[in-house]
């Protein structure tokens, strides 16, 4: 009982080193201009909004902003 307890530990760590470095998946670089969302009423627990303003910001793909 206690050698199949020992190998059962042994077994776990092993695998527990191993899926440590998998990943599921791999994402693509943030994105530079987020999206972001506006409503009313603000309150999360109202589904049904009255305004659902979507908006982001332009990117500027290496061009500087000047004024």
């Amino acid at each position: 009982m206690k050698k199949s307890s020992i190998y059962s530990t042994i077994a776990l760590a092993f695998i527990m080193l191993l899926s440590m470095n998998m990943n599921a998946q791999k994402f693509s670089e943030l994105d530079k201009s987020p999206m972001d969302a506006a409503a009313f009423p603000r309150d999360y627990k109202v589904s049904d909004k009255l305004i659902k303003i979507v908006y982001s910001r332009p990117m500027l793909k290496g061009r500087e902003l000047s004024n």
